[in-house]
């Protein structure tokens, strides 16, 4: 059985800023994987210091440069804040820089 970690972006405390925020969600990343988890999923939020996750996209980038063997997927994309013309080209980049 495949198990999927799901990266909440819900961060309630407004001290602890997006920087510290991600760095706990790539810290997140590299744990589900050495505990053997098949898959971290990124949501798209963009209620900053409530629910910080504005680029998932490019979020899956990094969490790929630091592991090794786990899929990464979006688990929510907001759809209607992008221009599809141009989300398709980030998607297909960051599946090229992900190594798929």
């Amino acid at each position: 059985m495949d198990f999927n970690h799901f990266l909440t972006s819900y961060m309630p405390d407004t001290s602890i800023g997006s920087r510290q925020h991600f760095k706990n969600m790539l810290e997140e990343c590299v744990t589900a994987e050495k505990l053997g988890y098949a898959t971290v999923s990124i949501p798209e939020h963009h209620l900053i210091n409530l629910l910080m996750m504005p680029s998932p996209l490019q979020m899956a980038v990094k969490i790929a440069s630091v592991t090794k063997n786990i899929k990464i997927t979006t688990g929510i994309v907001v759809l209607p804040l992008h221009d599809m013309r141009t989300y398709a080209g980030e998607v297909a980049t960051a599946d090229i820089l992900t190594d798929g």
